[in-house]
């Protein structure tokens, strides 16, 4: 990959992580409660326009596709390369993951114990959908990065979900291009290969955004290794 690819895509990561971001804290900066009802000045407009969730479902898409294009591709390359992989991979791949999720679940957890005490009686951690993401039981389940697949994610950071997802495209792309590496024996390949569909499979079973996320996740491996032009 060249220093000028390298460099659009940093950029392009940029962007769509401040639209997600801006996304997010939309309803904090601006109160949009009313904003269907009442009147508003042009920036109220304005800001709801550019926090809409249109943009943010979009700036989601571009990083989906840029991970299969930047890990996807990657996985490829090297099972191609004819040496073992999977093994550093999946602690790579880890690794990458659980950095982020550990202290992030862990910040949750204390600002979610602490908001309930310091803003109760307000109707924030009174509302039914918080109220049945604060179970204890959410906590492994986001661990194992099961969190929007088949559990809520804990608490009130929604956010967390996308690395539930992120976590398993790397495990079932690993698995899946292992009838690639010459490394391993013919049965040990298909046999991660068939770990990787009955992966794929089970977590797509919930009707979650698992199954297209993993589409366009792979669309984006796809254009790492495919021939020029595309």
């Amino acid at each position: 990959m060249s220093q000028a690819v390298s460099r659009f895509i940093d950029a392009v990561r940029w962007i769509a992580a401040l639209i997600v971001a801006l996304h997010h804290c939309n309803n904090v900066f601006v109160n949009q409660a009313d904003i269907m009802k009442a009147e508003h000045d042009a920036p109220v407009y304005v800001w709801w326009f550019a926090t809409s969730y249109t943009f943010a479902h979009g700036a989601v898409v571009v990083f989906f596709v840029l991970s299969g294009f930047l890990v996807g591709g990657a996985a490829v390359n090297r099972a191609r390369a004819g040496k073992a992989y999977l093994r550093n991979y999946l602690i790579d791949r880890s690794a990458r993951i659980y950095i982020v999720l550990v202290p992030a679940l862990a910040l949750s957890v204390f600002l979610d114990l602490v908001g309930q005490r310091v803003f109760a009686g307000l109707g924030v951690y009174e509302h039914p959908v918080y109220q049945a993401a604060l179970k204890l039981e959410y906590i492994p389940a986001t661990l194992v990065s099961l969190q929007a697949i088949w559990f809520p994610t804990f608490g009130t950071n929604a956010a967390l979900w996308s690395l539930g997802m992120e976590f398993w495209y790397y495990v079932i792309c690993g698995l899946a291009v292992a009838p690639l590496c010459a490394a391993y024996a013919t049965s040990a390949r298909w046999t991660a290969f068939a770990i990787a569909v009955v992966l794929f499979i089970t977590l797509s079973l919930p009707g979650s955004y698992f199954m297209f996320g993993g589409a366009i996740w792979a669309l984006g491996a796809l254009t790492r290794i495919a021939p020029r032009p595309l």
